[in-house]
């Protein structure tokens, strides 16, 4: 197994970033946590409500996550004790999954998939929905804290009836002193990497050195000097979109496997040409 050597990494994530954070110390790295953003709980009772009266009577035809995040907050939004008899129900209606974070999260608690594009974006996951007939069928929809309306219109153009499951928003870092260092050394060439692991992270990152004016300065860094490694299609574009080519994107949309790649990515130019 390779070494991260002492080295710098960033970490944006917030709710693994302590298990990142020890697999960067195990590979002997020195780990930067500065989460970009925070997740909030944004649960409409009414929504979860028609959705479990519905599910109940057998009224769901299909339910779509687009995040792992969105299957944990819809599982935690039911009680505990009537939560066996939730995710029966859940088994009843066909599931697509936009990538392999809510593919993950659904098998961790018994559900199939039904449906899961073979590019997992949003895009993906859109182009996957269109091959479907939908005519007067109930769709369930998770939101994510991003804009939905593309995916919304395209159910509703396709005669669905959407129902839609705000779980959570994003929101600031959670501690805006721990990204204005993580921009700072960035830019001064003290992070010998950064990781991110989903599109909001890219943007929480690039929202918060635009209001210290330094977005430019921590693009260019990110650029010619610090290693980018990125979980996921959707992130990997994100970063593009921003003339940043990620070089380290694992195979698997593991956040272990990012870091693992990474080290390998730095013993390789220490190795001889």
């Amino acid at each position: 197994m390779p070494s991260l050597d002492g080295r710098v990494i960033g970490i944006t994530e917030q709710r693994r970033a302590t298990e990142l954070a020890r697999i960067v110390e195990n590979l002997g790295g020195t780990p930067l946590v500065a989460p970009t953003i925070s997740i909030e709980k944004a649960v409409d009772g009414p929504s979860i409500a028609c959705l479990r009266a519905r599910l109940a009577s057998g009224a769901v035809d299909w339910i779509v996550f687009q995040t792992g995040i969105g299957v944990q907050e819809l599982l935690a939004a039911v009680p505990p004790a009537e939560r066996p008899a939730f995710i029966a129900d859940l088994g009843q209606c066909r599931v697509a999954a936009r990538g392999p974070k809510p593919r993950q999260a659904l098998a961790a608690v018994g559900l199939s998939v039904h449906l899961a594009p073979a590019i997992p974006t949003t895009a993906g996951l859109i182009a996957a929905l269109e091959s479907l007939d939908l005519v007067g069928k109930t769709v369930a929809l998770q939101l994510t804290g991003d804009e939905n309306e593309a995916l919304r219109r395209l159910l509703v153009a396709k005669g669905a009836a959407v129902i839609e499951l705000p779980l959570y928003r994003y929101g600031p870092p959670p501690d805006p002193e721990r990204v204005r260092c993580l921009v700072e050394q960035t830019i001064a060439g003290r992070v010998d990497a950064i990781t991110f692991t989903s599109s909001p992270a890219v943007r929480g990152l690039f929202e918060f050195a635009a209001s210290m004016d330094r977005a430019d300065d921590l693009r260019d860094a990110l650029v010619t000097r610090t290693v980018v490694a990125a979980v996921g299609p959707a992130t990997e574009a994100s970063l593009r979109s921003l003339g940043i080519s990620p070089r380290v994107v694992p195979e698997r949309s593991v956040m272990g496997a990012m870091i693992v790649d990474l080290a390998y990515a730095f013993a390789a130019t220490l190795a001889p040409s």
